[in-house]
């Protein structure tokens, strides 16, 4: 993996080697964050506390291995309802830079679901790129705080590792929790998208959820 240094020309990136940074926070969030991206190992950051009082909980983002499989069944809730879909027999590309996809690990190993992304283009050339990202966690897993941990997760990595400018998300009118995460995670509620996603039988309204580079974000 290519890490890029201060006025060095970012690269694409994907996990296959070992950087550790470490830095000092306040104790009402954490003390120290530590990122780790390797591959078979995993990546492992705080979870943010927006909050003081709040459970402070792990969780992790690392590449998908055939064992978890099974796990990430998806198209459980209304929501993720497309019709029939065959199961998968390949884990998901952790290439930041083309579509892929991550396991969300707890802290105790535990694969809890899945996030992903894909690329949207604002415009004809490259630097109008920017991925859109997703979710889904197993049933007994949601409602933890871990959706807004690992899409923060999320978030940096591509910041990080790639030259986009801005992250993207979409989620269904009617899916107060996403809205919830994303906007704990540091999103900005941007429009209604309306009749864009076919699901289920029609045509349905969506909300638009971006971050820019430069925006604030909640603390590690």
């Amino acid at each position: 993996m290519t890490l890029s240094l201060r006025g060095s020309r970012p690269r694409s990136a994907t996990f296959g080697a070992t950087a550790e940074i470490a830095f000092q926070q306040p104790l009402h969030s954490v003390d120290v964050v530590l990122y780790k991206l390797c591959q078979p190992e995993i990546h492992r950051e705080s979870v943010p506390r927006p909050r003081l009082g709040q459970t402070r909980r792990m969780v992790t983002l690392r590449p998908q291995t055939t064992e978890d499989l099974p796990l990430l069944t998806g198209n459980d809730n209304p929501f993720d309802d497309f019709g029939p879909q065959a199961p998968r027999d390949s884990p998901s590309s952790s290439d930041l830079d083309a579509a892929g996809g991550l396991a969300v690990v707890t802290d105790d190993g535990q694969t809890a679901g899945s996030v992903s992304w894909h690329w949207n283009q604002w415009g004809p050339n490259v630097g109008s790129r920017c991925p859109m990202i997703g979710i889904w966690l197993r049933p007994e897993y949601r409602g933890r705080g871990m959706g807004t941990a690992a899409q923060l997760q999320l978030v940096r990595l591509l910041f990080r590792h790639t030259t986009t400018n801005r992250v993207e998300a979409h989620t269904d009118l009617a899916n107060v929790a996403e809205q919830r995460a994303l906007q704990a995670a540091g999103f900005q509620r941007e429009g209604i998208i309306r009749g864009a996603q076919w699901r289920d039988g029609t045509h349905r309204d969506g909300i638009l959820y971006g971050v820019l580079r430069a925006d604030p974000r909640p603390p590690a």
